[in-house]
């Protein structure tokens, strides 16, 4: 059995069988059949060869053992290839094996979350219950953080009752610089000073119905009305945009 290739040839053709008819009957490709017909079988992947010379010798009616041995004998080299493939494909359809993990390990891993965890939920509610809960120094001592007005704010607006202090004949203003400051004055809605005025000058004016005193700094002067002093008026550096010392004895802070 020199050329397995021919015999399957030749017993075919003694058939009368087409490759067309043995395609259809043995569902191998065409292609297939003429090489291996041809003894051209290293052309065919080695780990199906076999499948296909026992399929192809059933279909003629060879024995298929005989021709399995012929294939052996005549190719050793494709048959090692065969083996060497096939092997291949086993280990490639093979799962990955899985690295074995250390359960000591992982029950070391989730106790060390579960505690974590739990601290952190434990600071966070009595975090929360000390925020609903402020001490009580701090409530005592609310009002000492309150905000204090900047110093180059305006002084608050409102009335200085100040009745005692004015007489039928009219109003009298005068100021004492103790800090050097801008001074503007109307004397019944005519303007009488506007300048700088400073430390330690006194000026005075008199009006029949009301004075209108603006100030760049109310913690740097002194004013007294009719003689009597009045309360301070802010701090220095606080402006007053607008006071107005009326007849009627009110001081009114716009």
């Amino acid at each position: 059995m020199e050329y397995l290739g021919t015999l399957l040839k030749q017993t075919r053709e003694k058939k009368g069988i087409t490759l067309d008819l043995a395609h259809q009957a043995t569902k191998i490709c065409k292609e297939i059949l003429i090489d291996i017909e041809s003894d051209r079988i290293s052309k065919i992947n080695p780990v199906y060869l076999k499948g296909y010379l026992k399929i192809y010798s059933k279909y003629l009616n060879l024995d298929a053992g005989q021709i399995l041995d012929a294939y052996r004998n005549i190719f050793p080299s494709q048959e090692k290839k065969a083996a060497g493939a096939l092997a291949s494909e086993i280990r490639q359809k093979q799962p990955m094996a899985l690295p074995r993990l250390n359960v000591g390990v992982i029950s070391a891993v989730f106790i060390g979350v579960v505690i974590i965890f739990s601290f952190s939920a434990l600071v966070k509610h009595f975090g929360a219950k000390n925020k609903e809960r402020p001490p009580v120094e701090a409530v005592a001592d609310s009002k000492a953080l309150e905000p204090k007005a900047a110093a180059n704010e305006p002084a608050q607006a409102g009335i200085i009752e100040h009745k005692k202090a004015l007489s039928a004949d009219g109003i009298k203003l005068t100021i004492k610089a103790k800090e050097a400051t801008y001074v503007q004055v109307k004397v019944d809605g005519i303007l009488v000073f506007q300048r700088r005025l400073k430390k330690d000058y006194v000026e005075s004016w008199s009006a029949k119905n009301e004075i209108e005193l603006s100030l760049g700094s109310a913690g740097s002067v002194d004013l007294e009305v009719n003689g009597k002093a009045l309360p301070p008026l802010g701090k220095k550096k606080q402006p007053i945009k607008s006071m107005v010392i009326s007849k009627d004895g009110s001081i009114k802070i716009k």
